[in-house]
């Protein structure tokens, strides 16, 4: 990772943090737990300047942060997936069935089978540019 990179994400991770101050710093009713706001002040001052001064540190926090965007990823593509899925893709599927009288996966055609034969003798120029 690149100097500037690992500093970028450094300062994510602790504006992050301090977002999380000033969100939590506020007396609202719609979180349930009570718990020492500053300690998001804490974390963030703590991250900040012990990654400034050690680099094992740094990489350290930066590992943990790569490794977390991973799972989060891993965990969010199968949800959004079902999703999509089971919102648009199920319910347009059922009214095609519904509305459809034509059904696209029976072979009976009026011909006997779907392979047809060819007599083709293989010249060297068939293939040449093959794609």
């Amino acid at each position: 990772m690149k100097i500037a990179d690992r500093y970028q994400s450094l300062l994510v991770i602790v504006v992050g943090f301090l977002v999380l101050y000033f969100i939590f710093q506020r007396n609202y009713d719609w979180y349930f737990f009570e718990f020492k706001r500053n300690y998001f002040l804490y974390a963030a001052g703590a991250i900040g300047v012990s990654s400034l001064m050690f680099d094992v540190v740094a990489d350290v926090i930066l590992k943990g942060w790569m490794k977390l965007a991973e799972v989060l990823g891993f965990i969010n593509t199968r949800i959004l997936m079902s999703l999509v899925f089971f919102i648009f893709l199920t319910p347009f599927a059922l009214l095609q069935r519904l509305l459809s009288r034509k059904n696209y996966l029976s072979l009976k055609d009026s011909d006997k089978s779907v392979f047809h034969t060819r007599d083709h003798q293989y010249q060297p120029e068939d293939f040449d540019n093959i794609w």
